[in-house]
């Protein structure tokens, strides 16, 4: 019988990353950072020194032969992780589909127990609808929330018209744009993203200069009208590959290709960069404006959550029955007095899973009310 071996890669697994004959390499939208990187180079800077916070690799051994593997990155301002890359097979074992659904299922399930253990509420991924890994993450409990159209073109900088109102984010655009995306988004989709005002702060990197090339960096661009901000674009750039986040008011009139071109142009974006868009199915009127300036329809994919941690379930303390203040109360459990008028007796209710409380008058058994320090005076000269 085959023993199946889920655990974190170490450095004597990087021979066995580069056979695997089945890869599936996502980047789900939103992400703080590219990640559209290959499996393997995912997989090599998970085992690179000072990497450890940024990229996670877990592996799947089959009678101690490497079969399959996961490449993870944390959000730790999110408190979420994202699965990038999915990768089964070997020498030993064709990557057929059952196979791999397997494979991938016990890593997914790996996965989120780690990601809970790290403090991190949500795992998101993506996936094209009814392949094996769109089965194996409904089998660990994934749901989809929205459907992401993913949109290429090839940067060409130039002279386009520019439009009044497009500028560089500022530090105190960051409530608009957080009500912006309320307006624009879907209650079920907030919930399911968990964005907080945070999320919409000024990226690190502002400059008004080209953007570097050999490491990531952001630059963030809104739409200014008089009525708020109405169309806003965020980018990521690393190498010669540019992902953006583009968010656009409807009903605002903003042209959604232009507002892109400019947001490039004023990021300094070279010409020939491979610009990247996910439009959520919600702004799916974004697709025709922007396939007007140069995009094309590369892929569409459903955008998946999985919650590590169940909703709290908060018990219900019922009252027991009111007894007469003449009762002995069991001891040590606080008890309330209440005073009544002329001629009535004093009543006492008890309640379940109370614990002693500072301060409280507890009854005696001759049914008259004490005081604790009365008592302990009692007590001491007996």
């Amino acid at each position: 019988m085959a023993r199946l071996l889920v655990r974190q890669a170490i450095v004597r697994d990087l021979p066995a990353l580069g056979r695997a004959r089945r890869v599936t390499v996502d980047v789900a939208p939103g992400s703080s950072g590219l990640g559209d990187c290959s499996a393997v180079r995912s997989a090599l800077a998970a085992l690179a020194p000072g990497d450890g916070r940024r990229v996670r690799l877990y592996v799947a051994l089959v009678d101690n032969v490497l079969c399959a593997y996961l490449v993870a990155r944390p959000d730790p301002g999110r408190f979420a992780w994202r699965v990038l890359a999915l990768a089964a097979g070997a020498r030993q074992l064709a990557a057929h589909d059952d196979e791999a659904q397997e494979l991938w299922t016990s890593l997914l399930e790996f996965t989120i127990a780690r990601a809970g253990e790290d403090g991190a509420k949500r795992v998101f991924a993506g996936c094209s609808e009814g392949t094996p890994e769109h089965q194996s993450l409904l089998r660990v409990g994934f749901e989809g929330y929205t459907t992401h159209m993913t949109l290429a073109t090839r940067h060409n900088a130039g002279a386009i018209e520019t439009q009044r109102g497009v500028r560089e984010q500022e530090p105190s655009d960051v409530w608009s744009i957080h009500h912006l995306y309320h307006r624009v988004t879907p209650r079920p989709v907030q919930f399911a993203e968990a964005l907080a005002s945070s999320y919409w702060e000024c990226p690190g990197t502002r400059s008004r200069r080209r953007i570097p090339v050999g490491r990531a960096a952001e630059f963030a661009v809104v739409y200014d009208s008089q009525h708020g901000i109405d169309a806003y674009c965020r980018i990521w750039r690393e190498d010669r590959t540019c992902r953006l986040e583009l968010i656009v008011d409807p009903v605002s009139g903003v042209d959604a290709g232009l507002f892109v071109l400019e947001a490039l142009n004023t990021a300094h974006v070279s010409s020939g960069t491979i610009v990247r868009v996910d439009i959520p199915s919600y702004q799916s009127e974004c697709v025709g404006a922007l396939e007007r300036v140069g995009f094309s329809l590369r892929d569409e994919r459903i955008a998946m959550v999985r919650h590590t941690t169940a909703p709290a379930v908060q018990m219900r303390l019922s009252p027991l029955p009111a007894v007469e203040a003449a009762e002995r109360a069991v001891r040590g459990a606080p008890t309330f007095s209440i005073r009544a008028q002329s001629g009535a007796r004093n009543k006492v209710s008890l309640f379940r899973n109370a614990t002693s409380v500072r301060g409280l008058r507890t009854v005696g058994t001759s049914g008259s009310v004490r005081r604790p320090s009365a008592q302990r005076s009692e007590q001491q000269a007996s």
